[in-house]
């Protein structure tokens, strides 16, 4: 497991790594959540373990994921009990032998409470028996809604051996326990996706060390951090821009925070080396070693998207190496004025959209010459 913070202004790339990572750990075979910050309160640990769970997606799945992959996992069971006898066969000992499986997977679960495991068996035997004297789907759904951590009367979860509320009390160790459900059902692990972190420097001093702290509990969840049960196989990546490690209402604000993410190197000898294992995923020092032959292949890169998005084929007038070229300096030019990489990336798709829509289009006289075009057009 591990923790990373991605650093980057706006327009450097975070969302899209960030969606980059998303597409990759699926591939992979990892559960995957994304959350915004500014939809998610991080500053409560319970909205936080509500929103990984409502966002909660697969490689085959992107909405009620967590009850898709139960039910899933409940079929399989039935499926495999159903194997071992007929319609002849004695019904009591079939209904034992559901119970014997769903027991011993259960045992597998070392990081679940006696809460969640009570939930999983009365959700799982209930889905698999599907008994008719009772209104199991109704008992399902109240389950559910105890799993996503909606507040529920005491009488009704205790029907089902559930004898706490699932809340910030418990929203710890309710995350590392579906992390525990996921690993235990086939999946990779979870990685954790959080986005526009800088939400918190707008916050109340009460509310971002609230934030802050939470921020802290989830590496100690993830790497360690001195706790004995963390979870495994969880990797969590933040992304915001530089004053929440610049700020001082930022990350500095909280040292037992900081004092865990902050750069050993941070001399001036050092400030130039890229660490691919560093806790901090700094966007601006990789955008700052892009060169002019980068962005020539970017720009190849995204001519080659268009074509195939669009289904066409651009002319040689803005796909030549001379054209590209030109495209290439004037875009590198961009950046010396702090354009962000972005531009570079809006720049080359609007010439694209035009020639596609006006066959007539002459990129040397709109773009090539620079006292034609103003730079901040793709600012």
């Amino acid at each position: 497991s591990k923790v990373r913070f991605i650093n980057g202004q706006y327009g450097n790339g975070k969302t899209h790594l960030l969606s980059m990572i998303k597409h990759k750990a699926k591939e992979l075979n990892y559960a995957v959540s994304y959350v915004n910050a500014e939809d998610i309160k991080l500053s409560r640990y319970d909205e936080l373990y509500k929103g990984i769970l409502k966002y909660l997606e697969t490689k085959d799945n992107k909405e009620n994921v967590f009850k898709i992959l139960i039910e899933k996992y409940s079929l399989k069971i039935k499926q495999d009990v159903e194997k071992q006898f007929d319609d002849t066969d004695d019904q009591s000992e079939y209904h034992k032998e559901i119970r014997r499986k769903v027991k011993d997977f259960l045992g597998k679960l070392t990081k679940c409470s006696a809460n969640f495991q009570s939930a999983l068996k009365n959700y799982m035997i209930n889905f698999i028996e599907a008994p008719d004297e009772k209104d199991w789907e109704s008992e399902n759904e109240t389950i559910l809604r105890w799993f996503n951590g909606e507040k529920l009367p005491q009488k009704e979860i205790r029907a089902f051996q559930i004898y706490a509320l699932n809340d910030k009390d418990n929203a710890r160790e309710s995350i590392k326990a579906v992390i525990d459900i996921l690993k235990n059902i086939g999946y990779s692990g979870l990685v954790i996706l959080i986005d526009e972190a800088e939400r918190i420097l707008s916050q109340s001093p009460t509310v971002s060390k609230n934030a802050y702290n939470n921020i802290r509990h989830i590496l100690d969840s993830a790497d360690g951090g001195g706790e004995i049960n963390h979870a495994e196989s969880c990797y969590i990546f933040i992304a915001s821009t530089p004053e929440m490690l610049d700020d001082k209402k930022g990350y500095k604000s909280y040292p037992a925070l900081y004092d865990r993410i902050k750069q050993g190197l941070s001399t001036k000898t050092f400030e130039n080396l890229i660490n691919p294992r560093a806790n901090i995923i700094d966007l601006e020092k990789d955008e700052a070693q892009v060169k002019e032959e980068n962005l020539i292949e970017i720009m190849n890169k995204i001519i080659k998207i268009h074509s195939i998005a669009y289904d066409w084929t651009p002319p040689e007038k803005i796909t030549s190496k001379r054209s590209i070229k030109e495209l290439a300096k004037k875009s590198y030019d961009m950046r010396s004025q702090m354009a962000p990489l972005r531009a570079t990336v809006k720049m080359m798709v609007e010439i694209l959209d035009i020639a596609q829509s006006h066959p007539g289009f002459e990129p040397n006289d709109y773009i090539l010459k620079p006292d034609t075009q103003e730079i901040k057009l793709w600012d």
